[in-house]
């Protein structure tokens, strides 16, 4: 319970700073074959992304391995759906020109080729969300916790601690805690 609350929560922060306001619930109930889970709220259908969007859908899913990797010192086979699609949009970035290869015709690249970069592609994103949990480390064991005790933390919690946790590093006050 405790791996997979750390799991969910390394998603949730990582997917907030990506994306402010986008996180609506993070719970530890289990659904369908999930131990339990991140929830966003819907944004509008999009069909054209940027390199920069990708790249945050990439950290987010590697942020609960991340998580779990900052904590337990390892990995759990609980990530492969997410490396999964991770390596799916890495391979998107490659074909639609947006990486450090340029332009490429999908059928001529060599797959030694195409496995290299989306490997430096997801190297570089781990290694962001590994700065952003470490930087939060405080923030990741308090929402972990809290979660392995109530089950459920919504976003608005998640964003207000978030807030606090940049007050404190920027050395402002603290504002009034509402949740």
């Amino acid at each position: 319970l405790e791996r997979v609350a750390y799991h969910e929560i390394g998603h949730a922060i990582a997917a907030e700073l990506i994306r402010p306001g986008s996180v609506a619930v993070v719970t530890v109930t289990p659904r369908g074959r999930a131990l339990g889970y991140m929830r966003q709220a819907p944004t509008d259908d999009q069909y054209l992304y940027t390199l920069e969007e990708l790249r945050g859908q990439i950290a987010s899913l590697l942020a609960g391995a991340a998580a779990e990797e900052i904590v337990f010192g390892s990995r759990s086979t609980g990530s492969a759906a997410d490396f999964q699609q991770a390596a799916e949009l890495a391979e998107r970035i490659v074909f639609a020109g947006m990486s450090r290869l340029g332009i490429v015709h999908k059928d001529r690249l060599a797959p030694n080729v195409l496995h290299d970069e989306v490997q430096h592609i997801l190297h570089e994103e781990h290694q962001r969300v590994l700065e952003w949990l470490q930087a939060h480390r405080a923030l990741l064991d308090a929402l972990a916790r809290r979660l392995v005790e109530e089950e459920r933390v919504d976003g608005d919690e998640l964003r207000a601690r978030l807030r606090e946790a940049a007050d404190e590093a920027a050395g402002r006050p603290p504002t009034t805690r509402t949740v």
